[in-house]
């Protein structure tokens, strides 16, 4: 991969490990323009939220934003819905001569509630 314009992730990065987090994070930072993401604050059983998305000092925020989200939350409660809160992000990449990608080797993904 050599440039990409936009990086979108929605409602994914928070089922993920933070070491693979992490490698798409550095991905982006070496290739990408832009980054929208929209994600979960606090969700289920979350192993990244907010506050620990790896997003780079060289980045600028463009946008900022949270919502709350209504759910119809499982069986066990009955079909009853549940309010969650998300975010959204949108960062313009900005790069610098100095950036270096270090090559990580992931292993296998596992989904969290598989």
């Amino acid at each position: 991969l050599k440039d990409i314009d936009l990086f979108y992730s929605s409602s994914v990065l928070s089922e993920l490990r933070i070491s693979h987090v992490e490698f798409y994070f550095s991905l982006i930072d070496r290739v990408g323009h832009y980054f929208y993401l929209k994600d979960w604050i606090h969700a289920f059983e979350s192993r990244v939220d907010e506050s620990s998305f790896p997003a780079r000092p060289s980045w600028k925020r463009l946008l900022r934003h949270r919502t709350d989200v209504e759910l119809l939350y499982g069986a066990k409660h009955r079909g009853s819905y549940k309010s969650f809160q998300m975010f959204e992000s949108v960062w313009e990449i900005e790069k610098s001569a100095d950036v270096t990608f270090i090559p990580v080797k992931l292993g296998p993904v596992k989904h969290m509630y598989s």
